[in-house]
């Protein structure tokens, strides 16, 4: 009996554990999904092509999934955007970066 108890114990925690691993998974795509549609609309305000400041508008879209904006660097046309999602299990950092097409 100490037996099943002992194993019951150990599969809950293998569930819990791949639950919680699924959940980062989760949260790590919509980051990066929130962080890429970022740069590109801070890349597109950069070359005038929707209003407002490539920065700030980077921010409010971060904003919406609750990531917060750590840096957003522009060089050229291009710009890098560094986001940051606090959760409970801890930080997720993802970056991305978009820049105008390439003139041909």
């Amino acid at each position: 009996s100490a037996l099943v108890v002992i194993a019951a114990t150990a599969l809950s925690v293998a569930i819990l554990a791949s639950g919680l691993g699924f959940q980062i998974t989760q949260e790590q795509q919509k980051s990066q999904y929130l962080t890429d549609s970022a740069a590109l609309a801070a890349a597109d305000s950069l070359r005038g092509l929707i209003a407002g400041f490539p920065c700030e508008n980077a921010g409010q879209i971060l904003q919406t999934g609750g990531l917060r904006l750590k840096t957003c660097r522009i060089v050229g046309f291009g710009v890098t955007i560094q986001a940051e999602l606090s959760r409970f299990f801890g930080t997720l950092s993802v970056e991305a970066m978009a820049a105008a097409p390439m003139a041909q």
